[in-house]
């Protein structure tokens, strides 16, 4: 049997067991059975026993018998793409059911269509470069420009706002850059080894960035406030894992995070338009006014 059906199954039960209330071996089977999957008690039990094995899962069974069911009762702190993945496939099931329905009937699930696919097939080589600590070669053309061919120490892939980027680190001038894939033409995977360095490690460089690295700024203490109404959905989407509750003023409340302010730090605090006010440190407040600005004058009469 493919691996690929034996971890969707395993994602199909994680995604069962959360959901329900007190499911026992059985309901698990005849949810699968329903998925057109054909396994049975042991199967779904040593299932489980895997889970918990290669996932760092704690699954209890309470109750007595006849009728003990599954509990969740730990996760692993540090989820990993796989274990991010089987949580997920579940809901991937249900939705490529959803989509085969809306064909025939009316559809209830809509998804974003910004997703940018282009430049995915660079992840493969990419992937065996880092892996390998070898030096890539890339051809990549920024909006408006021409394309320019740089050799580069490929150091992560990362994933944001619907984009994949490599960040990597420039042989010529030594900085560490983000590279869209999108708007990488051509990767060639080089015989030049490089070293990894302990300040190339994700955690530290991106612990006090919002959305991509930048090396040329360092991180401040930000303080901000939102009106009350708002701070309910910051509390519950933190704009930085960083992000803490200071107090109460002028009817709403003040949040802190240490990070660079850089351009997707104001992306989110424009995102939240006259909700929030940046009230300190006195630069950062600088660069808004003088965004702010520019705004202003472009829609002059």
């Amino acid at each position: 049997m493919a691996y690929s059906r034996i971890y969707n199954r395993h994602g199909y039960i994680l995604d069962f067991i959360k959901r329900n209330n007190r499911p026992t071996t059985q309901h698990i089977v005849n949810f699968l059975h329903s998925l057109g999957e054909g396994v049975d008690e042991r199967t779904v039990q040593r299932d489980i026993k895997t889970i918990e094995n290669e996932l760092d899962y704690v699954i209890e069974r309470k109750g007595s018998h006849p009728n003990r069911w599954y509990e969740i009762v730990e996760e692993p702190e540090e989820k990993t793409l796989v274990s991010r993945y089987l949580e997920h496939a579940g809901l991937a099931e249900m939705l490529q059911k959803e989509a085969a329905y809306g064909k025939k009937g009316r559809k209830a699930v809509f998804l974003d269509d910004t997703q940018i696919t282009h430049g995915l097939e660079h992840i493969s080589p990419i992937l065996s470069a880092i892996r390998s600590n070898r030096k890539v070669e890339i051809e990549h053309q920024k909006f408006g420009a021409d394309a320019t061919t740089r050799k580069v120490s490929p150091l992560f892939l990362k994933q944001f706002k619907h984009r994949w980027y490599l960040t990597a680190r420039e042989e010529q001038t030594g900085n560490v850059k983000s590279f869209g894939l999108d708007r990488i033409l051509r990767v060639i995977v080089l015989n030049d080894a490089f070293t990894f360095r302990k300040e190339d490690d994700h955690d530290a460089m991106f612990s006090h960035v919002i959305g991509l690295y930048d090396n040329e700024e360092e991180p401040q203490q930000i303080r901000f406030w939102s009106e009350a109404n708002h701070a309910g959905y910051l509390r519950s989407v933190k704009i930085h894992h960083s992000q803490k509750e200071i107090g109460e003023m002028d009817g709403g409340i003040v949040f802190e995070v240490d990070v660079v302010p850089n351009y997707e730090f104001f992306q989110q605090m424009l995102m939240m338009e006259a909700k929030v006010k940046i009230l300190s440190p006195e630069s950062v407040i600088d660069r808004m006014r003088g965004m702010l600005s520019r705004i202003q004058n472009l829609y002059q009469p």
